[in-house]
């Protein structure tokens, strides 16, 4: 790389460059007591007060639920003596009294808007920290390479002179520009949701907005958005006939004639480079998809797929995610893909590596364990149960995470992939009461699913119990089945079996001598009713 492209690259390395790119819109400065060039030479640390911290030098970290306190002091120069480069908070606990706590320590303090979701916070600050690479080195746009998508939104937003988004076909947004404190509140949301909110989304397809920019292949205006909204204007980025998205301006003064031709020319130069990223994130995708594959199979390659994950730990757990419902809407493949980015999302809080893929229509994802992995579980569990409620809204069906053992060793994962699966099974038919487990939450459904399994596998031993009794049921139109359950799950208590099923005690005991009378079921005998219950808990 050239001299002049590793000292932009150096340059997006502070906290002065984070600032700047996401705007005082959506970054505040409470505090910087070492200045704005405070190098971001490490990555982005998830904090939850209740677990212990894990943070070093050049670090950004997110602190949630953090609130003006003695503890939070502590945390400010525990923060500092470990080289911290900064902590961001929420705008409502980043007053003057944590802001002087933060000077006093010797370290930045950082405030996004009260209202914003910590899972769009994490990953706004986390693209922005990446910088997503797109196109190939030596390709320039007004001089400048186009590795980088944000930077190519800077370019552009210079050529119209104003903040501007790239987005995709679903109104996501890829990259943004500097000056976004120009703009507005719906700008400002667009930028911490990734997304247009739906009510302007509305309000665009109510206007047509959308269906111009599919059938023109010139700027299109859009005015009277909204009382509070600056007028747009966008353009298409389009792949021949195909749209891959478009070019948001938020501009007070129409474009003059000049800049529509150079958004328009910006447009078709984001258009090349983002089918050779989406042509690369398929070849990483699938690269990782057989990785991953390779490491829950187990075998020779298994240590060294993971080596080249960047996943060798002393410890792993394996977790399984399933859209429930073949006929769901939102179920399938498509719906399964979102989860799976989703997951990657709420388990980076938790783990700073995690691999994910798709396979056999599971979502897998396989989670480093440090050596001493105190309170892990409760986090896993936790951020498990956060994406499942997510991921449910996303695809508007039920969502289940399954959590496999905990296994020490790359050789060991297969069988936390075994264990995942076993509670998924479970999750998806016994236990339908919950989304979220892992083995010690259901060993009891675990254990029958087994001994099912085995009696899948085994010879037939004729007609049983309860194949006797449903077939009385069916011939007779009699509640034998119902009776045993209860009867059995009430330890023999009449009195609480009648309870369960809403039926005078006279009538249990009747229906028990009818089903007594029955050859072939005995229960008075111990054997036998054991029998009987593992099958009507199969059942």
């Amino acid at each position: 790389m050239e001299e002049r492209d590793e000292a932009a690259v150096a340059q997006l390395s502070t906290l002065r460059a984070l600032v700047d790119a996401l705007g005082s819109t959506v970054l505040e400065v409470a505090a910087a007591p070492r200045g704005m060039d405070v190098e971001l030479s490490g990555g982005l640390i998830i904090h939850d007060p209740a677990e212990q911290l894990e943070a070093g030098p050049g670090d950004l970290v997110v602190a949630i639920g953090l609130v003006p306190s003695p503890e939070a002091s502590r945390l400010l120069s525990d923060l500092a003596g470990a080289g911290v480069a900064g902590l961001v908070v929420k705008r409502q606990v980043g007053g003057s009294n944590l802001g002087l706590h933060a000077r006093h320590a010797g370290i930045a303090l950082l405030t996004v808007p009260p209202g914003s979701a910590w899972a769009q916070v994490v990953l706004l600050l986390s693209s922005a920290l990446a910088r997503v690479d797109f196109g190939v080195g030596g390709e320039r746009l007004s001089g400048l390479d186009s590795h980088d998508l944000f930077a190519v939104a800077n370019v552009i937003g210079e050529l119209v002179n104003a903040p501007i988004t790239i987005e995709d076909t679903r109104s996501r947004v890829l990259a943004f520009s500097s000056r976004q404190e120009e703009a507005d509140a719906a700008r400002a949301a667009s930028i911490l949701g990734r997304k247009v909110p739906d009510e302007y989304m509305a309000r665009l397809q109510g206007r047509g907005v959308f269906r111009r920019l599919l059938t023109e292949r010139g700027v299109v205006h859009a005015e009277d958005i909204a009382p509070d909204v600056i007028p747009r204007a966008a353009v298409a980025i389009r792949a021949g006939d195909e749209v891959l998205g478009s070019i948001w301006v938020a501009t007070r003064r129409p474009l003059r004639l000049e800049q529509e031709q150079q958004l328009i020319q910006a447009a078709n130069f984001v258009a090349l480079h983002l089918l050779r990223h989406r042509l690369a994130a398929g070849e990483d995708t699938i690269l990782e998809k057989e990785l991953v594959g390779t490491i829950l199979r187990g075998g020779d390659l298994a240590h060294d797929a993971a080596r080249r994950l960047n996943l060798l730990a002393a410890g792993y757990r394996v977790i399984a995610v399933k859209v429930d419902g073949e006929g769901a809407p939102g179920a399938g493949t498509t719906a399964l893909n979102r989860c799976q980015n989703l997951l990657a999302l709420h388990l980076s809080s938790v783990s700073g590596r995690t691999a994910t893929a798709l396979i056999d229509g599971v979502a897998y994802a396989i989670v480093p364990v440090p050596a001493h992995p105190s309170g892990l579980r409760s986090s896993l569990l936790r951020a498990a149960e956060q994406f499942v409620a997510g991921a449910a809204k996303l695809t508007r069906t039920r969502v289940v995470a399954a959590l496999g053992d905990e296994v020490a060793g790359v050789d060991a994962i297969p069988g936390s992939r075994e264990s995942a699966d076993e509670v998924l099974r479970v999750l998806l038919t016994a236990r339908r009461d919950l989304t979220v487990a892992d083995l010690a939450d259901v060993r009891a459904s675990v254990l029958l699913q087994r001994f099912a399994n085995v009696c899948e596998d085994g010879p037939a031993l004729g007609a049983s119990p309860l194949a006797i009794l449903q077939e009385h049921d069916r011939r007779y139109h009699t509640a034998h089945v119902a009776t045993c359950r209860a009867y059995l799950d009430a330890f023999g208590d009449v009195d609480a079996a009648a309870r369960i099923l809403d039926i005078h005690p006279n009538t249990v005991r009747y229906r028990l001598r009818q089903i007594r009378e029955l050859p072939g079921v005995q229960l008075d005998d111990p054997t036998e009713r054991l029998a009987l219950m593992l099958e009507l808990r199969l059942l």
